[in-house]
């Protein structure tokens, strides 16, 4: 679908926005953005976390 094209796209545009000025000019490994962006992806992914029944 475009709209998630478009939305994967802007994570990465972020993630690497974020290690340029959390790094500064400093190298990183190669594919570190792609990881920033999976966790991203599978976080939003997983389902809510559903109260348990004894309402605890």
């Amino acid at each position: 679908m475009v709209c998630d094209a478009f939305a994967r796209h802007h994570l990465f545009a972020e993630a690497r926005r974020h290690l340029a000025y959390a790094l500064r000019g400093r190298p990183y490994e190669p594919g570190r953005d792609e990881r920033i962006v999976q966790a991203v992806v599978d976080d939003l992914a997983r389902p809510p976390a559903r109260p348990d029944a004894a309402g605890g």
